[in-house]
């Protein structure tokens, strides 16, 4: 047990280099010494026997809201004990420099520009994806577009996307099938369409059970478990009622400023959206009331117009992260004994709660953000019982600015 402790004593040192939130620490270090404590061997392994254990405990811990954390909390003590990070990241000076796909990516960088609705940051992210694939399939070989066929999609796919994350790997189907329209447009149909389509699907382990939104009752329990008396439950309250009634993304509710909303009218402004297209949409009475007393009796005065900002020992001083409003959303579930599935459960449920209600998939669509209808056909994928069971009432009129 000694062993144990000394060896939490410095691993708690090292989360403490990485985050200033207390709540974290604690959450770190206890999900941490109960896994040495399961396997102290842990201590003594090298590197590759420790990640095969670790991938091994987190596999069979339960999927709930807490594997998430009890995953990056033991990945974390591998960090410790090896001195880097647990996932490679990608960097292009890890490969031989190579001009044709330096031009290649320059080239896909301005069709996404030219010819997509993206904010830069997906871009650059885009790019980023299909350089390491470019890079990775041809090395030092000169590129040329019609070298990229399906089998080599698939060959890339099989044996050099092991170390990636499972989120990095999923995003890398849109990344492809976007490069792939490249291709179309630049004449390499022949070669592009087989792979526009190429089921690309990962295994995420995700049980059929867990739902693809959060249910009325459960967001009623989420709700009520949240007495706004401090300025951070008031805050908290204003993010949940933001995204479960409205269905924003946390991102567009992190980004929102003092100005995007209109009192006198009763509606919100969201301009920071994924695809930069803004919308109009109405504030329930409860979500203006949350908003109304955060910003008027708890939000800290600051130089920024940004409503939200970080309280409570959570890191830094400023205006909230979109991951900040995600893990204060996933705190307040915790708090509230709920199994919890990310912010994106809040905004599934509510478009779900719209198409039930009778609202045309191209007024959902608009609400939500989407350029294209299919995406917000994406959201629906719950069998015509569960949409039947849905009551919610959507809120007023949409208007459109």
């Amino acid at each position: 047990m000694e062993l144990i402790d000394n060896e939490l004593n410095s691993y708690r040192k090292f989360i403490a280099g990485i985050t200033r939130s207390g709540n974290v620490l604690r959450m770190y270090c206890g999900r941490t010494k109960r896994f040495l404590e399961c396997h102290p061997e842990a201590m003594e392994l090298d590197e590759e026997a420790t990640r095969s254990l670790i991938d091994s405990y987190i596999e069979d811990r339960p999927i709930n809201s807490a594997k998430e954390v009890l995953a990056t909390a033991v990945r974390y003590y591998w960090s410790y004990r090896f001195g880097k990070p647990y996932f490679k990241r990608y960097s292009p000076r890890d490969f031989p420099t190579n001009d044709s796909i330096n031009e290649e990516l320059e080239a896909f960088n301005a069709f996404l520009a030219k010819t997509k609705n993206l904010k830069d940051v997906t871009i650059a992210g885009r790019v980023r994806a299909i350089g390491r694939f470019l890079r990775t399939v041809f090395g030092a070989t000169r590129f040329t577009r019609d070298a990229v066929t399906v089998e080599v999609v698939r060959s890339y796919l099989a044996d050099s996307t092991d170390s990636l994350k499972l989120s990095t790997k999923s995003r890398f189907a849109g990344d492809i099938r976007s490069y792939s329209a490249f291709l179309v447009e630049t004449g390499h149909k022949s070669t592009a369409y087989p792979i526009m389509k190429l089921p690309l699907s990962f295994n995420n382990r995700r049980r059929v059970d867990i739902p693809g939104r959060i249910d009325d009752a459960d967001l009623r329990v989420l709700i009520e478990s949240i007495t706004p008396s401090c300025e951070r439950s008031a805050r908290d309250l204003a993010l949940v009622l933001l995204m479960g009634s409205l269905g924003l993304r946390r991102s567009e509710v992190a980004f929102m400023e003092l100005e995007n909303v209109d009192w006198s009218e009763g509606v919100v402004f969201v301009r920071h959206t994924k695809s930069k297209a803004s919308r109009r949409l109405p504030l329930t009475a409860a979500t203006g009331a949350a908003i109304e007393r955060y910003v008027t009796e708890f939000r800290p005065k600051a130089d920024t117009r940004r409503i939200f900002m970080v309280a409570g020992g959570e890191k830094g001083d400023g205006p909230m992260s979109p991951d900040q409003v995600g893990c204060a959303v996933k705190l307040a579930a915790e708090k509230a004994g709920l199994k919890y599935h990310g912010t994106h459960t809040l905004r599934r449920a509510v478009v779900t709660n719209m198409v039930a209600a009778g609202v045309a998939i191209k007024v959902v669509a608009d609400i939500a953000g989407h350029e294209d209808i299919s995406t917000t056909m994406g959201y629906l994928r719950l069998d015509l019982k569960s949409l039947r069971e849905v009551a919610a009432e959507w809120p007023g009129e949409v208007r459109h600015g």
